[in-house]
């Protein structure tokens, strides 16, 4: 006796497909931006592990100067005498070693250490272009004498800002009138918020509107 074999052909219907492909737009709705989210925080804290990296760097070349933190004396807006620079300084204490006359992709290496993760497709190959600024009155000024004397005494290091994101002025630096509201863009790198790295080298995120706009305060003058 011949035996038979009855297939059942399995169709969806169109509008079982549509609910498909209903509940597969919902679940992207949902999960892209937390995707996104986890990106962004992804990048925020690889800039702060950066920024304490630029900290203890800086302590080590604070230990081998006497006590001075390293001073930016090089003009902003051009390359200038290469050694000249905050950053370059502190190429040696951060595993780039330049020469007498270093070329420009050698200084490209620590210029990447100064540029955050967040900038790092688009940012400018110049070298003397950063995207970390220090803090004007401790680094900058002509108080540099009376403003690291503060530090010496071990006075507020974890409330007074050493460097943080910050793009807003061409220069290496930043201080309160840098931080209005229309430089907000070249500041807050990450979701409205800055990294910011403290003279304790520790280093924490605040929004714009936390950012002290008085000088008169011990984020930006230790007072």
């Amino acid at each position: 006796m011949a035996s038979h074999h009855c297939w059942r052909v399995i169709a969806f219907t169109l509008i079982e497909l549509l609910v498909v492909i209903g509940i597969i737009a919902i679940l992207a709705a949902i999960l892209l931006p937390a995707l996104k989210n986890a990106r962004a925080k992804g990048v925020q804290l690889s800039c702060l592990n950066q920024l304490k990296q630029i900290g203890v760097g800086s302590l080590e070349y604070v230990s081998d100067h006497s006590g001075y933190w390293p001073v930016k004396t090089s003009p902003p807006t051009g390359p200038g005498a290469w050694n000249d620079f905050w950053f370059t300084k502190l190429s040696c204490y951060m595993g780039v070693e330049l020469g007498a006359s270093p070329t420009d992709l050698e200084l490209q290496k620590i210029q990447k250490r100064f540029v955050c993760p967040s900038q790092a497709g688009t940012w400018s190959p110049d070298w003397w272009k950063i995207c970390y600024a220090y803090n004007y009155y401790f680094i900058y000024t002509g108080e540099y004498e009376k403003r690291i004397g503060i530090l010496r005494r071990g006075e507020k290091p974890s409330q007074i800002m050493y460097a943080m994101d910050g793009i807003v002025s061409g220069h290496h630096y930043i201080l309160p009138s840098l931080t209005t509201i229309d430089k907000k863009d070249s500041i807050c790198f990450h979701q409205g918020s800055a990294n910011i790295l403290f003279f304790d080298i520790h280093a924490t995120s605040m929004t714009f509107f936390e950012l002290p706009t008085d000088a008169h305060t011990a984020f930006w003058l230790g007072e």
